[in-house]
């Protein structure tokens, strides 16, 4: 009757062992695959951390050109009244040489150049 006991405890053992092995086999395969996937993860990680470095640079290249285009825009205004004011006084000096020439303001020349005076001093006082 001995040998009955034995031979159940090795009959439970040589099923238990495989089944045991497999389990673990099993665990090696998940964990292989859980590191395989960290690697993949930490590799996203870093691509994604360049894309952001990337993308940075780009913004700050943005920010300068609307710094240099607003820059841009406040000199432009400002040469534009300029302009405007320099055609007026053009202008003006032409409307004295053509009076110094004896024509009066009711003339059709003096009229239509005080008009065009007129007018710019209104498109020049709207630009400030």
């Amino acid at each position: 009757m001995l040998i009955r006991p034995i031979f159940v405890a090795s009959l439970f053992a040589s099923i238990q062992l495989p089944a045991q092995a497999q389990a673990e086999e099993e665990d090696k395969a998940r964990i292989q695959l859980l590191e395989d996937q960290v690697v993949q993860l930490q590799a996203e990680i870093r691509k994604l951390g360049d894309i952001i470095d990337a993308m940075q640079v780009r913004l700050n290249q943005v920010g300068n050109d609307i710094h240099t285009l607003q820059r841009g825009e406040r000199i432009s205004t400002a040469t534009a009244i300029q302009e405007c004011y320099a055609r007026r006084n053009d202008l003006i000096q032409k409307r004295d040489m053509l009076r110094s020439t004896g024509l009066k303001d009711g003339h059709p020349d003096m009229k239509n150049i005080s008009k065009l005076i007129d007018a710019l001093h209104v498109e020049c006082a709207s630009q400030e």
